[in-house]
Parts: C-alpha cells; structure tokens; sequence
C-alpha cells in the first residue's frame, strides 16, 4: 500500500513565508520540478533527510514539530453521507 503523506500544513507555512515553489526550491539547491513533484506526490522518492532539514531551517519550523509537516498521512475522505440526529 503506498501511503500518501499531506503537505497542506508545509504548503501554508510556505505561503505564509512568501515562498513559491521556485523560490524554496532555488533556496534549497534543487530544481522547481523536484519540489514540485515531492509536494504532489508525483514521485516515489519523496523528502530526502537533507531536502527536510534546508526546508525546515529555510522556513523556520520548530524541529520539535517537523512530523506535522512532513509526516501526517493524507487521508481521503469518503463519498458517503453522513446523517446528523438533531436533539
């Protein structure tokens, strides 16, 4: 089963910084479509240990709380409906 991790936290603190793709990529040594493709889960590889730590120090996140950026599971919710009683 390939999980799939969920960067929407990473993305924010990289809006919330004034990042681009471009611009964090060019900041950590790598190309515009390797970050973008690891953002997107469009390759196997994802973060390597290096690529984490520049983001980390580039975007100013606190090690103490690098899973929630990089390690939450994304979690697809399902197509059902969901009755609420009302009391």
């Amino acid at each position: 089963m390939d999980n799939k991790y969920d960067y929407s936290l990473l993305k924010g603190k990289m809006a919330e910084k004034g990042y681009t793709i471009k611009t964090l990529a060019e900041s950590i040594g790598i190309s515009r479509s390797a970050l973008s493709l690891r953002l997107n889960q469009r390759t196997r590889s994802g973060f390597t240990q290096r690529e984490m730590v520049q983001i980390v120090n580039v975007l100013d996140i606190n090690l103490d709380i690098i899973s929630r950026y990089f390690f939450n599971f994304y979690v697809q919710k399902s197509g059902q409906n969901v009755r609420i009683k009302k009391g």
